[in-house]
């Protein structure tokens, strides 16, 4: 890892500890005081929230930073930096005014409860992202800097956690929680457009092309495609489980499943610090591609052998100190740590695709991965309740590595695609 890498990767890292760390904590609590329950009913509308916001920003933390990169470090004029990043803001407004009206909608036919009060108090962050620069900063090579002010939501939400334990009404607990997630939001966009200021990029309104609406949409779509099917695996996790095993068994998993995020994310930020370089290498490269991109992503592979053997070990230590209430919580996160290395060697394989601007064939992965798993998950979780679910997904991250494999030996003659489209 170069310098530039090694301290993205530290600010990345601090701004997990800062965001998710402090969710950890209050999820923590919840567990100690025995309300597994409350845990579940938070989680599975936070999960959802983060995901809403990963869909407005339309893939632009991957596709605005590759397009900055390119041309920032080249001879391209300058402007169409911005020309690119105010299209992607056109382009997720209109996502963000249809999830808006999808979640009217969606009121008007729940009751008023604490799902209602959420809604509400979370609206106004989707629209708020409309303006995340975090691309940008990824493309000026500030990925830390994005990481950390991206903990904002995480830390709003973790600070309001405890109130559930105090507040009678499951309206006013809802309410506090949907605007701890937009206070969060606006703190993060504010102070990434603070710490954008510092870079001199051009970023004045001009005009928009036609052809780069069209080349904002093909990559958007295509990010969106190969996001949602692995976002939405551990949602509709949340949903089996709820379902099958009951509200209490839905906080056990998404506790555990924190922890596994925790170690995941730690990976993504490694991948995504060594992004750069990776474009540059994998460029220089037409065979032996896949061997390349192990070999320059052996640091992440490390994290995540390391990253295992932490999840499954330092339970079985706690089971001795911790009380009994997280007997099964620790239970679970041994459980699902297999996930850790096989999540690791998937990402590995599917960013330097990306590098490489394949972005339809990570999509087509992407969905065909998650079908596999949910499938295999939904027939195994009725009878082997939470380790079904890990099985099935460490079956379809297998396939996916191998099917990765098959598409870089296809492909080995060809180029990198200059403008993110296959």
């Amino acid at each position: 890892m170069k310098i530039q890498s090694q301290k993205n990767m530290a600010l990345l890292l601090a701004g997990f500890g800062l965001g998710q760390g402090s969710l950890f904590v209050a999820q923590s609590y919840l567990v100690f005081m025995g309300d597994t329950a409350l845990l579940g009913i938070f989680g599975f509308h936070f999960a959802v929230s983060i995901l809403c916001l990963q869909i407005v920003d339309f893939g632009g933390v991957v596709t605005i930073a590759r397009y900055t990169l390119s041309r920032i470090e080249g001879a391209e004029n300058p402007f169409e930096i911005s020309r690119y990043f105010w299209t992607m803001c056109v382009v997720r407004a209109g996502v963000a005014a249809l999830l808006v009206v999808a979640f009217i909608l969606y009121l008007g036919y729940q009751e008023k409860g604490f799902s209602y009060f959420y809604v509400i108090g979370a609206m106004p962050a989707y629209l708020i992202w409309i303006f995340n620069p975090a691309g940008l900063l990824d493309g000026v090579k500030a990925s830390g800097v994005a990481g950390v002010t991206a903990s904002f939501p995480y830390l709003i939400s973790a600070l309001f956690i405890p109130t559930g334990l105090f507040v009678d009404s499951e309206r006013d607990y809802g309410l506090l929680l949907g605007c701890a997630l937009s206070i969060g939001t606006f703190l993060s966009c504010a102070a990434q457009w603070i710490a954008l200021s510092r870079f001199n990029l051009p970023l004045t309104f001009v005009g928009w092309r036609r052809e780069t609406l069209i080349l904002v949409l093909k990559e958007g779509i295509s990010q969106i495609l190969f996001l949602l099917p692995s976002q939405l695996i551990s949602r509709t996790q949340i949903f089996l489980v709820g379902s099958t095993l009951g509200a209490s068994q839905a906080g056990v998993f998404v506790y555990a499943r924190q922890v596994i995020a925790a170690a995941t994310q730690v990976i993504g930020f490694s991948l995504r610090a060594e992004f750069p370089a990776l474009v540059q290498r994998m460029d220089c490269q037409s065979k032996g591609r896949w061997i390349t991109a192990l070999i320059n992503q052996r640091f992440t592979i490390g994290l995540a052998l390391i990253g295992f053997l932490v999840a499954f070990s330092f339970p079985l230590a706690a089971t001795k100190i911790l009380p009994n209430s997280f007997d099964e919580p620790l239970g679970a996160i041994i459980a699902l740590a297999p996930l850790i290395v096989t999540t690791g060697l998937y990402l590995v394989f599917l960013r330097a695709m990306m590098a490489l601007g394949w972005f339809g064939s990570t999509a087509i992965l992407g969905v065909l991965s998650s079908v596999i798993a949910l499938f295999i998950g939904w027939r195994l979780v009725a009878e082997w309740g939470i380790p079904g679910l890990m099985i099935g997904e460490a079956c379809a991250h297998c396939l996916g590595c191998f099917l990765a494999i098959s598409v870089f030996h296809v492909r080995r003659n060809k180029p990198r695609v200059s403008k993110m489209v296959d």
